[in-house]
């Protein structure tokens, strides 16, 4: 993960591939204003848009990365002992399309998000510990606040 603009935008080429015009309907879906122009695309963001992509998309999206590791290439490898073992679980890993890791981890993270949605765990409010960013010595409003 890395931090992104707030109250700012994010541009994008015209030619976009699959996978990402799914990405620009998700994007969407978190609350971005999207917008085309005559060179490409322009997601705007806020603090609440970007807090929405990051907490509850992107990063149970970075977990699926390692469930998929471990469900579909460790888990089932339990027994091995040896080094070269090991070595070869992560070639059988890295083996897998980069598109097949991402749609793994994009739905892991949407059935993550669907089943707590609805356990009403999800999405949550923003906490915010002032006293806790004054001894850090970060001002409240680098975070939209």
């Amino acid at each position: 993960m890395e931090a992104q603009p707030i109250n700012g935008s994010l541009k994008w080429g015209n030619s976009l591939s699959p996978f990402y015009q799914k990405e620009l309907k998700a994007l969407k879906q978190d609350g971005h204003e999207i917008a085309k122009f005559k060179r490409g695309w322009k997601v705007f963001t806020t603090p609440e848009t970007v807090r929405n992509t990051q907490l509850f998309r992107t990063l149970p999206h970075e977990f699926g990365h390692a469930v998929d590791f471990l469900k579909n290439n460790l888990e089932p490898s339990f027994v091995t002992k040896t080094e070269e073992e090991d070595e070869y679980i992560i070639k059988v890993f890295d083996s897998k399309s980069a598109l097949d890791k991402e749609e793994y981890a994009n739905r892991y993270a949407r059935e993550f998000y669907d089943k707590h949605a609805g356990a009403g765990d999800l999405p949550f409010d923003r906490i915010i510990d002032e006293a806790l960013f004054k001894r850090l010595g970060l001002d409240l409003s680098w975070f939209g606040s």
